[in-house]
Protein backbone atom coordinates (compact mmCIF):
# COMPACT_ATOMS: atom_id res chain seq x y z
CA UNK A 1 0.00 0.00 0.00
CA UNK A 2 2.27 3.19 0.97
CA UNK A 3 4.29 1.70 -2.34
CA UNK A 4 1.08 2.74 -4.27
CA UNK A 5 0.86 6.25 -2.32
CA UNK A 6 4.29 6.95 -3.76
CA UNK A 7 3.90 6.28 -7.22
CA UNK A 8 0.58 8.09 -7.18
CA UNK A 9 2.18 10.55 -6.03
CA UNK A 10 4.63 10.84 -8.62
CA UNK A 11 2.47 10.48 -11.32
CA UNK A 12 0.81 13.58 -9.86
CA UNK A 13 3.62 15.60 -9.73
CA UNK A 14 4.42 14.91 -13.15
CA UNK A 15 0.80 15.24 -14.36
CA UNK A 16 1.29 18.96 -12.61
CA UNK A 17 4.51 19.42 -13.78
CA UNK A 18 3.08 18.87 -17.80
CA UNK A 19 0.48 20.78 -17.31
CA UNK A 20 2.70 23.69 -15.84
CA UNK A 21 4.64 23.52 -19.21
CA UNK A 22 1.75 23.37 -20.64
CA UNK A 23 0.23 26.46 -19.41
CA UNK A 24 3.57 28.10 -19.69
CA UNK A 25 4.03 27.22 -23.41
CA UNK A 26 0.67 28.34 -23.99
CA UNK A 27 1.51 31.80 -22.36
CA UNK A 28 4.60 32.15 -24.42
CA UNK A 29 2.65 31.55 -27.75
CA UNK A 30 0.00 34.08 -26.54
CA UNK A 31 3.07 36.46 -25.62
CA UNK A 32 4.37 35.75 -29.35
CA UNK A 33 1.07 36.28 -31.22
CA UNK A 34 0.37 39.71 -29.01
CA UNK A 35 3.82 40.59 -30.33
CA UNK A 36 3.40 39.51 -33.66
CA UNK A 37 0.24 41.52 -33.81
CA UNK A 38 2.07 44.23 -31.76
CA UNK A 39 4.66 44.96 -34.55
CA UNK A 40 1.80 44.07 -37.82
CA UNK A 41 -0.03 47.18 -36.09
CA UNK A 42 3.26 49.25 -35.55
CA UNK A 43 4.07 48.48 -39.47
CA UNK A 44 0.67 49.74 -39.88
CA UNK A 45 0.72 52.68 -38.20
CA UNK A 46 4.01 53.46 -39.76
CA UNK A 47 2.46 52.95 -43.60
CA UNK A 48 -0.46 55.25 -42.71
CA UNK A 49 2.26 57.69 -41.39
CA UNK A 50 4.29 57.62 -45.17
CA UNK A 51 1.31 57.92 -46.83
CA UNK A 52 0.27 60.96 -44.93
CA UNK A 53 3.50 62.24 -45.47
CA UNK A 54 3.11 61.80 -49.48
CA UNK A 55 -0.08 63.24 -49.57
CA UNK A 56 1.29 66.71 -47.90
CA UNK A 57 4.50 66.63 -49.81
CA UNK A 58 2.00 66.77 -53.14
CA UNK A 59 0.25 69.03 -51.56
CA UNK A 60 3.32 71.64 -51.28
CA UNK A 61 4.49 70.78 -54.48
CA UNK A 62 1.25 71.60 -56.40
CA UNK A 63 1.59 74.68 -53.89
CA UNK A 64 4.93 75.56 -54.46
CA UNK A 65 3.80 76.31 -58.20
CA UNK A 66 3.42 79.73 -57.26
CA UNK A 67 6.14 81.83 -55.46
CA UNK A 68 3.97 84.92 -53.77
CA UNK A 69 6.58 88.07 -54.32
CA UNK A 70 6.76 92.04 -53.37
CA UNK A 71 7.71 94.39 -55.33
CA UNK A 72 8.92 97.24 -53.09
CA UNK A 73 11.40 100.32 -53.67
CA UNK A 74 13.77 101.92 -51.48
CA UNK A 75 11.00 104.06 -49.68
CA UNK A 76 8.85 101.31 -48.71
CA UNK A 77 6.26 102.15 -51.64
CA UNK A 78 4.88 98.66 -52.86
CA UNK A 79 4.65 98.66 -56.75
CA UNK A 80 3.51 95.22 -57.11
CA UNK A 81 2.08 92.27 -55.32
CA UNK A 82 0.95 88.75 -56.24
CA UNK A 83 1.96 84.95 -56.84
CA UNK A 84 4.02 83.82 -60.22
CA UNK A 85 4.31 80.57 -61.84
CA UNK A 86 7.85 78.93 -60.16
CA UNK A 87 8.45 78.36 -63.93
CA UNK A 88 8.95 81.60 -64.98
CA UNK A 89 11.80 83.96 -65.35
CA UNK A 90 12.26 87.11 -63.34
CA UNK A 91 11.68 89.20 -66.49
CA UNK A 92 8.08 88.90 -65.34
CA UNK A 93 8.66 90.87 -62.19
CA UNK A 94 10.79 93.56 -64.86
CA UNK A 95 7.54 93.95 -66.47
CA UNK A 96 5.38 94.50 -63.54
CA UNK A 97 7.67 97.56 -61.93
CA UNK A 98 7.91 98.39 -65.61
CA UNK A 99 3.99 99.56 -65.60
CA UNK A 100 3.96 101.61 -62.37
CA UNK A 101 6.74 103.50 -64.17
CA UNK A 102 7.07 103.41 -67.83
CA UNK A 103 10.22 103.89 -69.67
CA UNK A 104 12.61 104.14 -66.18
CA UNK A 105 15.11 101.34 -65.88
CA UNK A 106 15.39 99.37 -62.83
CA UNK A 107 17.28 96.93 -60.85
CA UNK A 108 15.90 93.86 -58.74
CA UNK A 109 17.62 92.74 -56.32
CA UNK A 110 16.72 89.97 -53.54
CA UNK A 111 19.09 90.84 -50.46
CA UNK A 112 22.39 91.95 -52.02
CA UNK A 113 21.66 89.25 -54.51
CA UNK A 114 21.11 90.90 -58.34
CA UNK A 115 18.14 89.62 -60.23
CA UNK A 116 18.85 89.63 -64.02
CA UNK A 117 15.83 89.12 -66.22
CA UNK A 118 16.68 85.88 -66.99
CA UNK A 119 16.43 84.47 -63.55
CA UNK A 120 14.68 81.69 -62.80
CA UNK A 121 12.03 82.34 -60.24
CA UNK A 122 12.40 78.89 -58.95
CA UNK A 123 15.71 79.81 -58.11
CA UNK A 124 15.30 82.51 -56.16
CA UNK A 125 15.71 81.93 -51.64
CA UNK A 126 12.35 81.96 -50.11
CA UNK A 127 14.38 82.05 -47.01
CA UNK A 128 14.91 86.08 -47.33
CA UNK A 129 11.44 86.28 -47.69
CA UNK A 130 9.14 87.10 -50.15
CA UNK A 131 10.38 91.11 -50.87
CA UNK A 132 12.42 91.94 -53.58
CA UNK A 133 14.00 95.29 -54.39
CA UNK A 134 13.13 97.65 -56.87
CA UNK A 135 15.91 100.22 -57.86
CA UNK A 136 15.47 103.39 -60.37
CA UNK A 137 17.95 103.94 -62.66
CA UNK A 138 19.69 106.79 -64.05
CA UNK A 139 17.19 107.88 -66.90
CA UNK A 140 18.98 107.78 -70.44
CA UNK A 141 18.23 111.25 -70.85
CA UNK A 142 19.90 112.55 -67.94
CA UNK A 143 22.89 111.16 -69.85
CA UNK A 144 22.41 113.68 -72.70
CA UNK A 145 23.36 116.55 -70.12
CA UNK A 146 27.03 115.62 -69.75
CA UNK A 147 29.87 115.92 -72.85
CA UNK A 148 31.98 113.12 -72.40
CA UNK A 149 34.53 111.72 -75.13
CA UNK A 150 34.45 107.90 -74.31
CA UNK A 151 31.54 105.04 -74.15
CA UNK A 152 31.07 102.20 -71.62
CA UNK A 153 29.16 99.05 -72.95
CA UNK A 154 27.76 96.51 -70.68
CA UNK A 155 27.21 92.58 -72.11
CA UNK A 156 24.92 90.84 -71.98
CA UNK A 157 27.53 88.28 -69.68
CA UNK A 158 28.40 91.34 -67.15
CA UNK A 159 31.22 92.52 -68.84
CA UNK A 160 32.02 95.65 -69.91
CA UNK A 161 33.87 97.31 -72.88
CA UNK A 162 34.97 100.78 -73.43
CA UNK A 163 36.16 103.21 -76.00
CA UNK A 164 36.92 106.45 -76.72
CA UNK A 165 39.43 109.24 -75.36
CA UNK A 166 41.74 107.47 -72.70
CA UNK A 167 41.55 110.42 -70.22
CA UNK A 168 37.77 110.21 -70.27
CA UNK A 169 38.01 106.65 -69.29
CA UNK A 170 37.46 104.81 -72.92
CA UNK A 171 40.51 103.05 -70.97
CA UNK A 172 39.82 101.07 -68.68
CA UNK A 173 42.71 98.30 -68.56
CA UNK A 174 43.84 99.16 -65.08
CA UNK A 175 40.20 97.67 -63.94
CA UNK A 176 39.89 95.48 -66.51
CA UNK A 177 39.83 91.95 -64.13
CA UNK A 178 37.00 93.86 -62.00
CA UNK A 179 35.22 94.61 -65.28
CA UNK A 180 35.05 90.98 -66.53
CA UNK A 181 31.77 89.77 -65.33
CA UNK A 182 29.36 90.78 -62.61
CA UNK A 183 28.57 94.28 -64.05
CA UNK A 184 24.72 95.48 -63.74
CA UNK A 185 25.24 99.30 -64.09
CA UNK A 186 27.56 102.57 -65.10
CA UNK A 187 27.45 105.43 -64.62
CA UNK A 188 29.42 108.91 -66.31
CA UNK A 189 30.66 112.15 -65.56
CA UNK A 190 32.34 114.07 -68.07
CA UNK A 191 35.61 111.79 -67.74
CA UNK A 192 35.21 109.00 -65.48
CA UNK A 193 32.97 106.07 -65.34
CA UNK A 194 31.44 104.25 -61.98
CA UNK A 195 30.20 100.16 -62.27
CA UNK A 196 27.94 98.88 -60.01
CA UNK A 197 28.74 95.13 -59.61
CA UNK A 198 25.78 92.07 -58.46
CA UNK A 199 27.67 92.15 -55.15
CA UNK A 200 26.88 95.94 -54.78
CA UNK A 201 30.07 96.99 -54.67
CA UNK A 202 31.59 99.66 -56.71
CA UNK A 203 34.19 100.11 -59.49
CA UNK A 204 35.97 103.13 -60.95
CA UNK A 205 38.23 104.43 -63.61
CA UNK A 206 38.98 107.46 -65.74
CA UNK A 207 40.36 111.05 -64.83
CA UNK A 208 40.65 111.13 -60.95
CA UNK A 209 39.63 114.79 -60.54
CA UNK A 210 36.29 113.67 -62.36
CA UNK A 211 35.28 110.98 -59.82
CA UNK A 212 37.47 108.24 -61.58
CA UNK A 213 39.77 107.48 -58.20
CA UNK A 214 37.40 106.57 -55.22
CA UNK A 215 40.21 105.15 -53.27
CA UNK A 216 39.25 107.62 -50.62
CA UNK A 217 35.60 106.33 -49.58
CA UNK A 218 36.63 102.50 -50.85
CA UNK A 219 35.53 100.56 -47.99
CA UNK A 220 31.96 102.09 -48.32
CA UNK A 221 32.13 101.40 -51.83
CA UNK A 222 32.95 97.35 -50.82
CA UNK A 223 29.31 96.41 -50.51
CA UNK A 224 25.75 97.44 -50.49
CA UNK A 225 25.60 99.84 -53.57
CA UNK A 226 22.30 99.94 -54.95
CA UNK A 227 22.30 102.91 -57.09
CA UNK A 228 25.00 105.57 -58.49
CA UNK A 229 24.31 108.83 -60.36
CA UNK A 230 27.21 111.66 -61.47
CA UNK A 231 27.44 115.00 -61.82
CA UNK A 232 30.21 116.55 -64.45
CA UNK A 233 32.65 115.72 -61.90
CA UNK A 234 31.68 113.59 -59.11
CA UNK A 235 29.68 110.67 -58.12
CA UNK A 236 27.05 109.82 -55.61
CA UNK A 237 25.82 106.34 -54.38
CA UNK A 238 23.43 105.19 -52.44
CA UNK A 239 23.63 102.30 -50.44
CA UNK A 240 20.39 99.78 -49.10
CA UNK A 241 20.58 100.96 -45.65
CA UNK A 242 20.01 103.77 -46.73
CA UNK A 243 22.98 106.11 -46.61
CA UNK A 244 24.67 108.15 -49.74
CA UNK A 245 28.88 108.19 -49.93
CA UNK A 246 30.47 110.31 -53.05
CA UNK A 247 33.66 111.05 -54.10
CA UNK A 248 35.56 113.31 -57.05
CA UNK A 249 35.85 117.02 -57.33
CA UNK A 250 34.40 118.99 -53.86
CA UNK A 251 32.63 121.54 -56.35
CA UNK A 252 30.37 119.41 -58.15
CA UNK A 253 29.05 117.72 -54.95
CA UNK A 254 32.35 114.90 -54.65
CA UNK A 255 32.24 116.19 -50.79
CA UNK A 256 28.96 115.66 -48.44
CA UNK A 257 30.74 115.86 -45.49
CA UNK A 258 28.89 119.52 -44.39
CA UNK A 259 25.56 117.40 -44.54
CA UNK A 260 27.03 113.76 -43.88
CA UNK A 261 24.74 112.84 -41.03
CA UNK A 262 21.93 113.80 -42.22
CA UNK A 263 23.04 111.19 -45.17
CA UNK A 264 23.43 108.06 -42.95
CA UNK A 265 20.45 106.57 -43.59
CA UNK A 266 16.66 106.95 -44.98
CA UNK A 267 17.94 108.38 -48.28
CA UNK A 268 15.64 107.01 -51.47
CA UNK A 269 16.80 108.74 -54.00
CA UNK A 270 19.63 111.41 -55.39
CA UNK A 271 19.43 113.67 -58.28
CA UNK A 272 21.86 115.86 -59.66
CA UNK A 273 21.64 119.17 -61.22
CA UNK A 274 22.60 118.72 -64.91
CA UNK A 275 23.19 121.67 -67.19
CA UNK A 276 22.31 120.88 -71.08
CA UNK A 277 25.44 121.15 -73.75
CA UNK A 278 24.88 124.65 -75.92
CA UNK A 279 24.79 124.36 -79.52
CA UNK A 280 27.55 124.68 -80.98
CA UNK A 281 27.75 128.55 -82.53
CA UNK A 282 28.11 128.57 -86.24
CA UNK A 283 29.70 131.04 -88.40
CA UNK A 284 26.94 133.24 -90.61
CA UNK A 285 27.59 133.02 -94.54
Amino acid sequence: MPERRTKRKVDNNNNNNSNSNSNSNNSSNHSNNSNSSSHSNNNNNNNNEQAEDKEQEALLMATSSNIYLELVELSGHVLARGAWSATLRANCLYQSAHLAKPGRRCRLLQGTREITPFTPLAALDLSLGTCIQVVWLSSLAANNFLHCNAFAAIKANGSVVTWGSADHGGDSSAVAPLLAEGIVQVCGTISAFAAIKANGSVVTWGNAFSGGNSSAVAPLLAEGVVQVRGTGRAFAAIKANGSVVTWGNAFSGGNSSAVAPLLAEGVVQVVELAVPLRPSRRTAV
